[in-house]
């Protein structure tokens, strides 16, 4: 095991050994920063880790490639979901995106497609944030008002599978805490459709609390949150937009494959197509 003391350090033997594995894509700096500071600059850790999320990201190219933020689908969409990242970390240094519906109406909730966008944002965000912005790790708001049961309808369980198995196994985040707020009554039957997919460590993780409860300021401060949660973070609308314009300056990235796809021609003969996760490993993006 190496452990690095820094960046500088640690990134031109990262260099190194990714010259050594051809099959991968081009992967830009701040990104192979990201995936050392996940790792704590492990270098053992984050080797596998970027192995992993590419190999994960290329079993499922209809969540992770031709992602064309023009397409007349994705446009649509931009209306259906909210996605923002607060401008503030929270009092223990972590990063705070916020996640809702824009359009309730279930006839729009394409799942698949709104997966997709989801991992667009991530992508684009994560691609556009220097490391010393990037927070100790991620904490998420799922703000469920306006989801009913004609939505839980709408899951492609093989996308929230894909979903889930790149979140635990995959990810270029350390996962701190998922918030679900303005839990409808019936949460518990969509927690028991569910539960199926989402692995312990990250059930672990899941925190709920009911509307109109103050709860969720147990966990991340009220004044870091948009002016709509009570806080004085900026408003919904100037937080989307915000990211929308990150979307827009990334979309020549996202779409192209030099950047994403992997050539499991040219992956080393020693390392298998089909990689399997070690047990501690699958720990390394929960915390």
């Amino acid at each position: 095991m190496v452990i690095y003391k820094n960046f500088d350090e640690a990134l031109p033997h990262l260099d190194a050994w990714l010259k050594t594995q051809p099959h991968l894509p081009i992967i830009e700096k701040n990104v192979k920063e990201r995936f050392l500071k996940i790792c704590d600059l492990d270098m053992d850790k984050t080797k596998k880790l970027i192995d992993t999320n590419y190999t994960i990201r290329n079993s499922y190219p209809n969540l992770f490639m031709e992602r064309d933020l023009n397409s007349s689908t994705m446009q649509s969409l931009l209306d259906v979901l909210d996605f923002v990242v607060l401008e503030k970390l929270d009092a223990y240094g972590n990063r705070v995106g916020l996640c809702r519906l824009g359009d309730p109406d279930p006839d729009k909730f394409l799942y698949t497609e709104l997966t997709k966008l989801f991992l667009m944002y991530t992508d684009a965000h994560t691609a556009s944030s220097e490391i010393a912005n990037i927070g100790n790790g991620e904490v998420i708001i799922f703000d469920m008002k306006g989801f009913t049961l004609k939505h839980l309808s709408k899951y492609n369980f093989t996308t929230l599978k894909a979903f889930l198995r790149f979140a635990t196994e995959g990810i270029s985040s350390k996962i701190i805490a998922v918030h679900m707020i303005n839990c409808p009554t019936y949460i518990d039957k969509i927690l028991a459709i569910l539960k199926p997919f989402i692995s312990a460590e990250l059930f672990k993780l899941l925190h709920f609390h009911q509307p109109n409860s103050e709860t969720l300021y147990e966990f991340i401060e009220k004044s870091i949150l948009p002016n709509e949660y009570g806080g004085n973070g900026g408003t919904m609308e100037e937080l989307k937009q915000r990211e929308v314009e990150i979307l827009k300056s990334k979309r020549d990235y996202l779409m192209d494959p030099k950047y994403w796809k992997i050539n499991d021609d040219k992956r080393p003969k020693n390392q298998p197509k089909n990689y399997e996760m070690e047990g501690q490993f699958r720990q390394l993006c929960i915390d």
